[in-house]
C-alpha cells in the first residue's frame, strides 16, 4: 500500500483457524487448522539442541520440540549410529481429513491430539546398515496413525537400495555416483511392450529401434529417453483425457501440489494396471496394445515436429532443461538477461534418483529437482562435497550468482570447506553485511 491511505481489511478465525476462503453471501468458509499456527509453536527451540547434539539420541531428543515442517530427517554421529526420523508434529485426525475440506461443524472431524513423539515413524541403525529416503511412503499400513497421503512413486528409493546392495565399502565417491543415478525403472516397464508394436511407419520404426539396446538411463544426450518420455506423456494426456473430459485441461494446468500428486498417483496406477493387464483406467473401447501404439505415434509425432525429422537430434537434453526466472525478472524485463540464470539441460526425470520432473502442461522442462546435493563423511568432515543449482551468492552482480550451475548440471561436486580452518585456508573473500542507519 506504499503511497496510498491507509486501508481496513477484516480477518476472519475461527477455533479451526483463519478463514482463507469464503463464498459471496458469507454463509460457507474454508478455515485453515495448521499445526505450525493452531497452538504455541516452540519449533525453533530444537534448532540449538539439534546443532550442538554429539549423539544420534541427543539428535533425537531436540526434534520433539519441533513442529513443522514435517518431514524426512536423517542423522548420523562420529560414532557410527544412524538414524531416520519422521520429524514435526502431525495431529491425529480421520482419514476423511486427507482428501477434501470436511464439515467443521458437526464435531466428527476435530483433530484428537498429536501422535505422541516416542511414535513417530523412526529407523535406528537398521541390520542392512544403511538407510533411504526418497519422498517415497515411509510407514507401513499396519501403522496405527494417518501421516499423509502424499508419496512420491517408489521408484527412486528402490534404485538407491540397489545401488547401495551393490558397493562392497562405500565411499564419496561412490555415494556421488548414486546423486547422478539416472536409471528408470517405469521405462524398464513400458520399453518392452512398445518393441513388441508392429505396422510402423519408417520413422516410428527407427525410434522403436533406438529403444531396443536401451539400458533405461535417462541421460540428457539420450534419443531413447526422449522416444520414451514423448510415449509416456502422450499415453498420460490420452488417459487423463479420458478420465476427467472437460476438466481435464484445468487439472493438467493447476499449481500448487493438489494436480501434480493426483497426477503421480495416477501414473502409478497406470504401471500397476499394465502390469497386471487391467485395462479399466484406458479410454473407452481400447486395450493396452492400442493405447500404446496410439501414445507412441503421437509421442513420435511430436519429436519430428519440436526438434526434427532426424531421430539422432532428439536428444532428451533438447526437451528436458531447467528454466529458472527470477522473480524481478518480471517486472524488469530490461535486466532479465542478468537476473534470470542460465538455462541448462539435464537428465533423469521425475522417478530416477537424479530427480527432474516436469509438469504435463509444460512438457519436459523442469519444475522438481535437487536443489542441493550433499555428501558428508562424518570420519573426515573436509572430505565431504556439495553442490547447489546456481551459485553461493543471490547477488546477480555477483560471480558466484551462478558459477556451480555448469557442475550441477553434470551431477558434478565441489569439496566442502567443513571446519573453521578449512575455511579460512581457501577464503577469497569476506561479504560483511551492514544494516542501513535510521
Amino acid at each position: 500500500m506504499a503511497g496510498l491511505p491507509d486501508h481496513q481489511i477484516t480477518l476472519k478465525s475461527t477455533k479451526h483457524g483463519p478463514v482463507i476462503s469464503e463464498n459471496l453471501s458469507g454463509t460457507r468458509a474454508i478455515a485453515f487448522k495448521y499445526t505450525s499456527t493452531a497452538f504455541i509453536n516452540r519449533g525453533f527451540e530444537a534448532l540449538i539442541p539439534q546443532m550442538t547434539a554429539s549423539s544420534i539420541s541427543e539428535a533425537d531428543q531436540a526434534m520433539e520440540k519441533w513442529v513443522d515442517p514435517c518431514n524426512n530427517y536423517m542423522f548420523v554421529d562420529v560414532q557410527g549410529d544412524i538414524q531416520y526420523l519422521n520429524r514435526g508434529q502431525v495431529p491425529i485426525r480421520r482419514l476423511e481429513n486427507a482428501w477434501l475440506p470436511v464439515p467443521g461443524w458437526t464435531g466428527e472431524h476435530e483433530w484428537e491430539g498429536n501422535i505422541p513423539f516416542e511414535k513417530m515413524p523412526r529407523s535406528i541403525n537398521p541390520e542392512n546398515g544403511f538407510i533411504v529416503t526418497a519422498n517415497n511412503k515411509i510407514i507401513g499400513d499396519q501403522f496405527p496413525y494417518y501421516i499423509a497421503l502424499d508419496y512420491a512413486p517408489e521408484f527412486r528409493a528402490k534404485r538407491i537400495v540397489e545401488r547401495i546392495e551393490g558397493l562392497d565399502k562405500a565411499t564419496v565417491e561412490d555415494m556421488v555416483s548414486i546423486h547422478s543415478e539416472r536409471t528408470s525403472v517405469p521405462a524398464s516397464i513400458y520399453v518392452p511392450h512398445i518393441l513388441n508394436l508392429d505396422n510402423l511407419n519408417p520413422l516410428q520404426a527407427q525410434a522403436q529401434g533406438i529403444l531396443r539396446n536401451w539400458t533405461y538411463e535417462m541421460d540428457p544426450d539420450s534419443t531413447a529417453a526422449a522416444v520414451y518420455s514423448a510415449f509416456r506423456w502422450k499415453l498420460h494426456l490420452k488417459v487423463i483425457g479420458s478420465l476427467l473430459g472437460a476438466l481435464a485441461d484445468q487439472a493438467l494446468v493447476s499449481g500448487g501440489r493438489g494436480a501434480p500428486t493426483h497426477m503421480n498417483h495416477l501414473a502409478i496406477r497406470l504401471i500397476e494396471g499394465l502390469k497386471n493387464e487391467d485395462s479399466s483406467l484406458l479410454p473407452d473401447g481400447e486395450t493396452w496394445d492400442t493405447t500404446i501404439a496410439r501414445a507412441f505415434a503421437e509421442g513420435v509425432e511430436y519429436l519430428k515436429e519440436t526438434i526434427g525429422t532426424d531421430p539422432e537430434d532428439w536428444g532428451w537434453g533438447k526437451l528436458h532443461y531447467t528454466n529458472p526466472a527470477h522473480t524481478l525478472a518480471e517486472i524488469f524485463s530490461n535486466h532479465k538477461d542478468l537476473l534470470n540464470p542460465p538455462s541448462v539441460p539435464m537428465g533423469g526425470d521425475g522417478d530416477t534418483p537424479q530427480a527432474g520432473s516436469f509438469a504435463m502442461s509444460n512438457p519436459f522442462v523442469m519444475t522438481g529437482m535437487s536443489v542441493a546435493r550433499y555428501v558428508f563423511d562424518p570420519s573426515d568432515w573436509d572430505n565431504s562435497r556439495w553442490i547447489v543449482p546456481l551459485g553461493s551468492s543471490g547477488h546477480p552482480g555477483s560471480s558466484h550468482y551462478s558459477d556451480q550451475t555448469d557442475l550441477w548440471s553434470k551431477v558434478q561436486v565441489i569439496k566442502m570447506a567443513y571446519t573453521p580452518r578449512a575455511v579460512q585456508e581457501i577464503s577469497v573473500s569476506q561479504q560483511k553485511l551492514t544494516p542501513l542507519a535510521r
